[in-house]
């Protein structure tokens, strides 16, 4: 039998009004947080403790509302209620040193919203950047690097920044998507494939694929009876979890499931064919009892994380009631939360994607109470 454990390992103080979102760094060894301070913290573990190594302050001249981490590391991006996007990279170091400090440059602002950005994503392969904001728009963006070789410019996720020198690129507006009729909350990618998805005020999720040079909104999903507020691919891109202002969370499927799966090479275009239609395979309803602001799915356990507006946070996992049919039989229960994670709302929650052990692993929360706190989450094995 199985028991789970979390624990609270570190609270971080200095950001001076509420966190709104927190990103960890694809090398699980530096976090990033930003708020309504303007400001845009990277912290590290010295030995035992935290610190900030920097802080960021020159980008915004308002509220940022969401940072997003390139998947080879080498880029941060921001998104502020100014109506901009930066695009920060870290100045060389000619030492080659790890450093204590960490020096940052924004490479480029990206203009065009006419309100608020509200959140902001890269794709899998870093190509494209997609924006989103309270004036209903989804904005997809090309990145285009200038002096740099596309075999250096790769790399896996989770190199040191400082690894690489100083680059230079540009972005430019590929496609602006206007089907959601409100405030549009939140954008990912499908974790392989050029896939696109966003939630909004409007209690809609979109989905858009590239069609030859543009991009096409081929589906939306429409079962929440508010605000969705954030949602997140499974590991494998065939499942979608959401969280709404309805108090629910709701797991999606593809009706074309089995066929999805058995696919195996698939294209951006293929998947938009195989998951125009969807159905909810889990409904969680009576667990968060205000607002649910916020998802991660885990890459290494499949484990949905949720913290909302009633400070908590929550953790559920996949269990199977029949063995011979793993895909129709699917459900899912809570295993573990902390109801007092924080003294006000959370607004953002994000797993590590580097295990402290086989066993377990770290996770971040940033609240409106102007802390940002780290958690272990631990799976143990019970012998009776």
């Amino acid at each position: 039998m199985d028991n789970y454990e979390i624990k609270l390992e570190n609270t971080l103080s200095g950001h001076i009004e509420r966190v709104w979102c927190v990103r960890w760094h694809p090398n699980g060894r530096w976090l990033a947080s930003c708020g309504a301070d303007r400001t845009i913290k990277i912290w590290s573990k010295e030995g035992d403790e935290w610190k900030c190594l920097s802080t960021l302050t020159d980008g915004h001249q308002r509220t940022i509302r969401f940072i997003a981490w390139s998947h080879d590391g080498r880029f941060l991006a921001s998104a502020s209620f100014d109506g901009t996007t930066c695009i920060w990279h870290q100045k060389a170091n000619e030492n080659n040193d790890e450093p204590t400090t960490m020096d940052w440059t924004v490479m480029v602002s990206l203009e065009g919203h006419e309100n608020e950005v509200k959140c902001v994503a890269w794709s899998p392969n870093n190509t494209f950047l997609a924006t989103c904001s309270r004036d209903k728009s989804v904005w997809i963006w090309e990145k285009i690097e200038v002096g740099c070789e596309s075999d250096d410019c790769g790399g896996g996720g989770g190199g040191d920044i400082n690894d690489r020198p100083d680059e230079e690129a540009f972005f430019e507006c590929s496609s602006v998507q206007t089907e959601h009729s409100q405030d549009v909350k939140c954008v990912v990618w499908h974790p392989k494939l050029n896939i696109l998805s966003s939630s909004s005020f409007d209690n809609q999720i979109n989905l858009y694929c590239q069609n030859d040079d543009d991009w096409q909104c081929y589906t939306q999903l429409n079962q929440h009876e508010s605000t969705v507020w954030s949602i997140a691919f499974n590991p494998e891109g065939t499942r979608i979890v959401s969280v709404s202002a309805d108090e629910s969370i709701k797991i999606w499927q593809p009706k074309n499931y089995n066929q999805l799966i058995d696919e195996t090479k698939l294209s951006g275009k293929r998947y938009a064919e195989l998951t125009v239609k969807w159905t909810i395979i889990a409904s969680l309803s009576g667990y968060h009892h205000w607002p649910i602001y916020d998802v991660d799915w885990s890459s290494i356990e499949n484990l949905i994380l949720t913290a909302g507006a009633d400070n908590s946070i929550r953790i559920f996992k996949q269990f199977q009631n029949d063995q011979d049919d793993p895909y129709s039989s699917v459900r899912y229960r809570q295993i573990l939360y902390e109801s007092e994670a924080h003294e006000q709302d959370i607004n953002s929650i994000h797993w590590n994607p580097v295990p402290i052990s086989n066993s377990q692993l770290l996770l971040a929360s940033g609240s409106d109470d102007g802390f940002v706190r780290l958690w272990s989450f631990e799976q143990r094995k019970q012998h009776s």
